[in-house]
């Protein structure tokens, strides 16, 4: 520390480390499938964002246990698409925001076989009740080009996933969600009733995932 201080550009060496950083994260991220076009969102696409990982207190930006950070920004994933000329579906993001405090990411304490250092993740998505009045409401001709949603996994050295996840496909907490599934249920709804031109899928996700029934909906791009 001391021969850093004082024989060192600090402040050229952080802005190095941090350059390194972005690039590792651009660089991470891996385009699983893009049919029609769904991917890169045109300028002036109008976008509904699904799920309570687009918002801030949500949305993954490292992992848990050693590998834990601050993200030490301020963007939104709302605010980085409207910068690059996506026009965000403002009422949707105004539901999901409502109710992002009461469905979030926890850790919940199992104990097996007495080991109380052990803990597990549920995932806690948000049921497409709680903004389905929105979503009909502002999707159709006209207002919604592409439905993404986002979808989270966490895990940590401490926080394994589940061993048994009721409401996973499979009690498999690597797979969808009951309610995760209600919702591309109804994207694919909305695709087929030609309310939507795309499903973009995004994996916001610090962990390897497992979809066993994902080629069954109609999602065009996953990242």
């Amino acid at each position: 520390k001391y021969e850093l201080q004082t024989r060192w550009n600090k402040d050229g060496l952080y802005n190095y480390i941090k350059s390194v950083a972005k690039d590792v994260a651009t660089e991470g991220s891996v385009l699983l499938k893009n049919d029609n076009n769904a991917l890169p969102l045109a300028n002036g696409a109008k976008v509904s964002l699904y799920g309570i990982s687009q918002m801030p207190n949500n949305y993954i930006t490292t992992g848990r246990g050693s590998g834990a950070h601050a993200s030490n920004t301020t963007d939104t994933l709302r605010n980085c698409l409207e910068a690059d000329g996506v026009e965000i579906n403002s009422r949707l993001y105004d539901a999901y925001e409502r109710v992002a405090q009461r469905y979030k990411a926890s850790l919940f304490r199992t104990y097996p076989d007495g080991d109380e250092n052990y803990s597990e993740y549920k995932v806690n998505e948000a049921p497409f009740t709680e903004v389905a009045e929105v979503a009909d409401a502002t999707t159709g001709a006209g207002q919604t080009d592409s439905a993404v949603f986002i979808v989270s996994r966490l895990a940590s050295e401490d926080g394994d996933t589940n061993f048994s996840a009721p409401g996973h496909v499979d009690n498999n907490y690597l797979d969808l969600t009951e309610e995760e599934r209600g919702i591309l249920d109804k994207l694919a709804e909305y695709k087929n009733a030609g309310k939507i031109n795309s499903i973009v899928l995004v994996l916001n996700t610090c962990n390897a995932m497992q979809f066993k029934t994902i080629s069954t909906y109609p999602i065009d791009a996953i990242l």
